[in-house]
């Protein structure tokens, strides 16, 4: 894939009122290897198979060395698998699984912006207590510990149950990374949520909160989220033993 790759400068136009991944259609030809000139192959493809100026491509002027500026092509990705396709060559089908791939990383990248803008702050907000005493409580009850506030500090096992029952169901992986990088110095991440985020945040703290109340230890409790939150592991429940 790293030849491929090398082959193309693959940019966002805007192709009539969309933007989208484009390619010049000659670094296309070219590592198709056609030998049909590029004017002739372009020409009869756009023709051949119905491509639209201003939907799959958009024509430009190259600059020249001398003469006669040549015609350019920004054809879509789109096109560019259909084109590829349609030479029915080894260097074809590398170059559509290439195209493919660009769409497939740019789609994750929409989705992480768009997931960053309705989870994360530009900026944090200023701190407030989200995880109430009794949210401590119930995790010391769980794991047999005392918890008398945070006056001598918590156990590091309570950050871990945060971090793994709380955050991470809540947030998409790269979303919660994202949140971590940005953090400063004593910044508390959910510092960091939108009030949508915080919606979530305190939802989870609740179910969490009721599985540790609910559960006969930590074995139960890890049980129990794994099946409810769609965490893997083993899921099997354990049971209370007979008092």
């Amino acid at each position: 894939m790293n030849d491929v790759s090398e082959a193309f400068s693959i940019t966002v136009q805007n192709i009539g009122p969309d933007q989208v991944l484009t390619i010049d259609a000659r670094q296309l030809h070219s590592y198709l290897g056609v030998q049909t000139p590029f004017k002739d192959w372009i020409t009869r493809r756009i023709a051949d198979y119905s491509f639209e100026e201003g939907k799959d491509f958009c024509a430009f002027l190259r600059e020249s060395t001398g003469g006669r500026p040549a015609r350019g092509y920004a054809i879509s990705i789109d096109m560019a698998k259909e084109l590829a396709m349609v030479e029915r060559t080894v260097q074809g089908r590398i170059a559509r699984r290439y195209f493919i791939e660009c769409e497939k990383q740019l789609r994750e990248r929409f989705a992480h912006e768009a997931a960053v803008s309705i989870l994360l702050l530009p900026a944090p907000r200023e701190w407030k207590r989200r995880f109430e005493p009794p949210y401590y409580q119930s995790l010391a009850r769980l794991m047999g510990l005392n918890y008398s506030g945070h006056a001598s500090g918590t156990p590091p096992v309570f950050g871990k149950i945060t971090d793994e029952w709380v955050y991470q169901v809540v947030l998409p992986a790269e979303v919660l990374a994202d949140m971590r990088d940005r953090r400063e110095n004593s910044q508390k991440l959910h510092q960091w949520l939108t009030d949508g985020g915080l919606q979530k945040l305190e939802l989870q703290i609740l179910r969490v909160m009721d599985q540790a109340d609910s559960s006969s230890g930590y074995p139960d409790f890890k049980a129990r989220c794994m099946r409810l939150f769609k965490k893997p592991g083993q899921l099997g429940l354990i049971y209370p033993t007979a008092a």
